[in-house]
Formats: C-alpha cells, structure tokens, sequence
C-alpha cells in the first residue's frame, strides 16, 4: 500500500513537471517566431537614436506598465552594452 502511494505521488509530480516544461517550451518557442529578424546596423541606429532623446529629454512615449509586465515573462536583448569606468 505504502509503495502504491508513493508511486502515485511520484507519478503526479513527474506529470506536474512535465506539464511545466512543456508550458515553458511552448511560450519561448512563441516568443521566438514573434521576433523579428534585425540587422547590427539596425540594432546601432536604434540605440544611437534612443539616446539622442535620452540627451534630449525627450524619451519615446510607451505604455510602461504594459512593458513591464511583458518584460517580466522573458527578455531577448538585441545589444549588451559594457562600459568599464576608470
């Protein structure tokens, strides 16, 4: 009985994992076809310009909320930038 009971608690939890890799597979294969192709060439335009309306004060209007709440279910940089301070 005892071995009956921990084999069925075994199983539901191998299901249980199972089911979470799955669900985790399907949403960053999502995500990955939603992507879009981009250049390096483009990936530097659009920083050089983001940063020319962070100097000028004039940051792009966004629905920040809304952006975070889809940044905190992954995130995909196109650039890392390193910077060493001396």
């Amino acid at each position: 009985m005892k071995q009956n009971l921990m084999f069925a608690v075994l199983l539901l939890a191998s299901f249980a994992i199972v089911q979470h890799v799955t669900a985790q597979t399907e949403h960053a294969a999502a995500h990955t076809a939603s992507q879009t192709t981009i250049t390096a060439d483009k990936v530097w335009t659009n920083l050089m310009e983001g940063n020319r309306r962070f100097v000028a004060g004039k940051p792009k209007a966004a629905h920040l909320v809304e952006l975070r709440e889809s940044l905190a279910q992954g995130q995909h940089p196109k650039a890392i930038v390193l910077s060493l301070m001396g």
